[in-house]
């Protein structure tokens, strides 16, 4: 029997946007867990939508500047996590083409991080 006590999805969404406890990096581990297992045996399209969504979430926290900043710096290091799975159910050029698209915008996002990073260390 399933505990009880275990998180639920909605739950780990709001902890890991917020980075309510970023202390805690297992945290996102779950997430990433739990929404893969919760797409799980959908159709493709649901699948790849729990993907998409999943990535947005870690790429809202990553720029929200009231997050912690190791937590954002965590979120930009499992961003790959849903972006593979999203390459996983990818068949269509369309959807292949939604996914480059996706992993062009991290690209982009983790040159301007890393550029926050360095003129932070700087000052």
């Amino acid at each position: 029997m399933p505990s009880t006590d275990a998180p639920t999805f909605e739950y780990l969404e709001e902890l890991v946007r917020y980075g309510l406890e970023p202390d805690d990096p297992g945290h996102l581990k779950a997430y990433i867990q739990l929404g893969a297992a919760r797409a799980e045996g959908s159709a493709v399209e649901a699948r790849a939508r729990v993907y998409k969504e999943m990535f947005a979430i870690l790429v809202e926290a990553i720029y929200d500047d009231c997050v912690p900043f190791h937590w954002r710096c965590l979120c930009l290091d499992h961003c790959h996590q849903p972006l593979s799975l999203m390459r996983a159910v990818a068949v269509t050029e369309r959807q292949k083409s939604a996914v480059l698209a996706i992993q062009q915008e991290l690209s982009s996002l983790a040159r301007y991080f890393l550029d926050c990073r360095r003129q932070a260390s700087a000052e």
